[in-house]
Formats: C-alpha cells, sequence, structure tokens
C-alpha cells in the first residue's frame, strides 16, 4: 500500500504539513552543533558509543524510521553502495533506528548492510538530536491499515518516530553536515554525504 498518492489534501499532505507547524526540523541538532554522544546496542549485543566511533575518525550517522520503511530501505541500499567509499574517505557509517533488535538485526541481513544498526528502543538519542515526534491518530490508522505495526516493531506504544536525518560528525564531535526533512522520501544522498567528508579532508 503506498501512503500517499502525491494529492495536496491527503493524509500524508496533511502530517507533513503537521510536523512542519510543530517546527522540529529548525529546533533539531544541525550544522554546527555538538553531536550528543551516545551508548547504544547493536543487535549482536554489542555496545556502541559515538566517542569510541570518533576516536577512529569522522562519523556518518542516520537516523531511519524502522525496517518497515521503504524509504528508509532504499536509503539502507544506497548507503550500502556507498560504504567502501565512505571508509576511504576516512570515516565510520553507522544507523540508528527505534527499533528492537530482531527487526534491526533483519533489516541488516535483508539489506546485506555492511555497517552497524544500533537500537535506539526508547527513542531516547533521537530524543536528544530533536528528531522524535508522535503520529496522529489519523496517521497511526493509515500506518496500521498499510500493515505497519510500530508498538511491535518497538515493544512500546508510544507511536514515536524519529524525523529521518543524516550527519556528517567531525572527530572533535561537530556536526559538520546535516539533512533533516518532515518529508520522509527525502534523504541525503551519498554524493553529499561525500562531498562533506571531502570538506573535512581539505
Amino acid at each position: 500500500m503506498t501512503l500517499s498518492d502525491g494529492t495536496a489534501g491527503d493524509p500524508f499532505e496533511r502530517f507533513i504539513d503537521h510536523l512542519n507547524g510543530l517546527d522540529l526540523v529548525p529546533g533539531a541538532i544541525g550544522e554546527g552543533d555538538t553531536a550528543p554522544d551516545f551508548l547504544l546496542g547493536s543487535p549482536d549485543g554489542a555496545l556502541v558509543g559515538l566517542g569510541e566511533l570518533l576516536a577512529e575518525g569522522p562519523v556518518v550517522l542516520s537516523f531511519i524510521r524502522g525496517e518497515w520503511c521503504p524509504a528508509c530501505q532504499q536509503e539502507m541500499r544506497a548507503l550500502a553502495d556507498a560504504h567502501d567509499a565512505i571508509r576511504a574517505a576516512g570515516a565510520k557509517l553507522v544507523a540508528v533506528t527505534p527499533e528492537t533488535g530482531t527487526p534491526a538485526a533483519r533489516m541488516r541481513r535483508d539489506q546485506r548492510l555492511p555497517f552497524a544498526v544500533l537500537c535506539d528502543i526508547d527513542l531516547g538519542v533521537a530524543l536528544a538530536y530533536g528528531l522524535v515526534f508522535r503520529l496522529t491518530d489519523e496517521m497511526r490508522a493509515v500506518y496500521a491499515q498499510a500493515g505497519y505495526n510500530l508498538p511491535v516493531q518497538q515493544q512500546h506504544d508510544g507511536w514515536l518516530l524519529p524525523i529521518p536525518a543524516t550527519y556528517v560528525i567531525d572527530r572533535d564531535g561537530i556536526v559538520r553536515a546535516a539533512h533533516i526533512d518532515a518529508n520522509y522520501h527525502n534523504r541525503m544522498s551519498a554524493p553529499a554525504i561525500l562531498s562533506a567528508l571531502a570538506g573535512l579532508a581539505g
């Protein structure tokens, strides 16, 4: 099922207007800000911290909505294709999902992701970055009809999601490039990420 037919006034368009009205994007962590540190678990039980990643070089950090989201799957495949180039630029790539370990592990396996997928199961990290919103009743119904059961995926019934966001963070923990968009179809492209990393090297 398609969540939006692209016409003005459909549930998707109304929800984007709702999110824009909340001013979440202008208030989120952005370019020039210090990236909040975190310590998150991976599906295999490892704990990964931003500080330890930055000790090895720049970090590309991607917040996604979850395994169930087709746009997130497409983004993850694009980042997987760009992974070698990102590593060649001296950076590490990490994705953060609000889902529990099982769907996160399934996505990493099914999409053949060569980078870590970390579980922000209480959305505490996404909240620290200013990305969290609650779904409206209308969008809950739309998602339920589409078969997207967030309470099962996330193991809580808050109906919370992060706005998808990608950050390029330098070794000092400063965000040097950021892409945050209330329209979940719009993601930071691999060429834009590589351009930002090239700027760090320059």
